[in-house]
This record gives C-alpha cells, structure tokens and sequence, in this order.
C-alpha cells in the first residue's frame, strides 16, 4: 500500500527531514505489526523544490503510476489548487 509524501525540502530542510524520518519510523513499525489487513505500507517521497509545476507533475505520475492510497505533504495553497485536478474522481 503505497502513500505519497509531497515536501518543498528547500524550504526548511531540517524539518522535512525530521518529519520523513518519523514518517519512515512509523511505517517500520506499522509494517513490522503486520502492516494494513497483511499488506505493507511504502511511503513514496517527492521534493518538489517549491514549483507548482514541479508539484502538479508528481502528483500526476504517482496517482496514475504508483496506485495511491494517500497523499500528504503539500501545504501551499497554490501548490495545492494546481495539483487538485490532478486528483482521480471516484463515485
């Protein structure tokens, strides 16, 4: 079960790399309990160099290359209206 983890790593670089060190810690520990209903977790991580075209390309590649289950990480606002098409509709 793969999840998406958007930063702008340039931004603050220790604070990104604190939070995907505890991202990571927490999958370990997830994935050593027997991950979600016996499927591991994998946390895809992307830097996305503060460009919102940057951003909207990786979106797009691991919502339709990598089968998401999530997708965390993007905290601008103008990052995040330019990627939300980019975002597959579900009924």
């Amino acid at each position: 079960m793969r999840f998406g983890v958007i930063f702008n790593y340039g931004a603050s670089t220790e604070i990104y790399t604190a939070i995907e060190y505890f991202v990571n810690k927490r999958v370990a520990r997830v994935n050593d309990h027997g991950g979600i209903n016996g499927r591991k977790l994998v946390a895809l991580f992307r830097d996305n160099k503060g460009d919102n075209s940057l951003a909207e390309k990786q979106v797009s590649e691991l919502v339709e290359r990598d089968n998401l289950i999530a997708l965390v990480g993007i905290w601008n606002s103008s990052r995040a209206e330019r990627v939300m098409p980019s975002r597959p509709q579900r009924e």
